[in-house]
C-alpha cells in the first residue's frame, strides 16, 4: 500500500497496480508512467504518496538531480495543492489536467514547462507515413530499405530469454561507443535499461529487433498502455546504417497499430535543441503540457 501524505513510500514494483489505477484515468504523462518511474529510479530515491486520492511523486530532476514534487489527479485538487505548498516551495511537471481543475488560478503563479511537454504522435500516420507531409520520411526509409533489403530481417524481443536481454544490453553499449559517450555519461540510462528488461514480466512491453546480415543493428522497446496509448521507452540503432531510426519508428508504429494503439508518447525533449528538432520533424499530433506551480 502507498502511504498517505505527509508520509511517502519508496517506489517499488509492488506499487504498479495502485499507481496505474490512478494514472489510467488520465492521458499518459510520461513522468507518472509506472514503468518509466521504476526503470529510471536508478538510485532508489523516488518516493510516492496519496493525497485525497491523487498521486504525489517526489523524484530527482532530470537535469539537476535535485528533488522535485508533482501531483496527478483532480479530486479536491486545489485543497491538495495548498496542502503540498505548505511544505514545498513549488510543484513541477504538473499535468494540464491538474491545472484545468483549479478553480482559483489567480492564487498561483503557473508557468508552462515547454522543455517537459510530452510529444504525442498518431500511430496510424507513423505506420503508413501518408501524403506529402511525410514524403521525406518515406524517401529516407526507401533508401535504407534499398541498401539493406536483401539482408534485412526482423523479430520480436523475447524479454524472458537471457540471450535477448544480453543482446539488448550489448547493442546499447555499442550505441554508446559509436557516439563517443563516456561510461559515466551513459551510466544512468544503462541502469534504467537494465532495470526495465530485468523486470520486463511486470510490464506490457512490445519490442522489435532489426537484423542486417544476421547482425542485430537496432531495436525499439515500447509499452502498450490502456486507453489506446503506447509509450516508447528505448530505441537504439547502430550509427553506420543511415535512416535506420526512421525505419525503426515506423516499424514500431505498425506493430503497435496491431495492438490497437492509436497514439504513442515519445516523452519530452528536456530542452535539448537537437532532440527537439528531431521530435518536431516527426510532426506530433499534440503535446501533453506540464507546468510549474507555486503560490503567487
Amino acid at each position: 500500500m502507498i502511504n498517505h501524505y505527509p508520509q511517502f513510500s519508496k517506489l517499488d514494483v509492488s506499487h504498479r497496480n495502485e499507481i496505474r489505477e490512478i494514472t489510467t484515468r488520465f492521458e499518459p504523462y510520461s513522468d507518472f508512467n509506472f514503468t518509466s518511474l521504476f526503470a529510471w529510479n536508478t538510485n532508489e530515491d523516488t518516493t510516492i504518496s496519496i493525497l485525497n486520492e491523487n498521486l504525489v511523486i517526489c523524484m530527482p530532476d532530470y537535469i539537476t538531480g535535485k528533488p522535485i514534487y508533482s501531483i496527478l489527479g483532480k479530486n479536491k485538487i486545489e485543497e491538495s495543492i495548498n496542502t503540498l505548498l505548505i511544505d514545498i516551495p513549488e510543484l513541477s511537471l504538473v499535468p494540464k489536467i491538474v491545472i484545468d481543475n483549479i478553480s482559483h488560478k489567480q492564487k498561483y503563479e503557473i508557468t508552462e514547462e515547454r522543455d517537459h511537454f510530452d510529444y504525442i504522435y498518431k500511430v496510424s500516420e507513423h505506420a503508413a507515413l501518408p501524403g506529402g507531409r511525410y514524403r521525406g520520411k518515406r524517401k529516407r526509409i526507401g533508401k535504407f530499405m534499398n541498401n539493406s533489403l536483401d539482408q534485412l530481417s526482423l523479430r520480436k524481443i523475447r524479454f524472458n530469454e537471457v540471450s535477448d536481454k544480453i543482446l539488448v544490453k550489448r547493442l546499447f553499449d555499442e550505441w554508446v561507443f559509436e557516439r563517443n559517450r563516456t561510461i559515466e555519461e551513459a551510466d544512468s540510462e544503462r541502469e534504467a535499461l537494465n532495470r526495465l528488461i530485468e523486470n520486463a514480466t511486470h510490464f506490457d512491453l512490445m519490442g522489435i529487433f532489426v537484423y542486417i546480415d544476421d547482425l542485430c543493428v537496432g531495436y525499439s522497446i515500447n509499452e502498450v498502455l490502456p486507453n489506446s496509448f503506447a509509450i516508447c521507452h528505448f530505441q537504439k540503432a547502430k550509427l553506420k546504417y543511415e535512416y535506420i531510426d526512421i525505419f525503426l519508428s515506423s516499424l514500431a508504429a505498425k506493430e503497435l497499430y496491431h495492438y490497437g494503439c492509436k497514439y504513442i508518447n515519445w516523452e519530452q525533449d528536456l530542452g535539448i535543441n537537437g532532440l527537439r528538432i528531431l521530435k518536431e520533424s516527426y510532426l506530433p499530433e499534440f503535446y501533453l503540457k506540464k507546468y510549474k506551480l507555486k503560490l503567487d
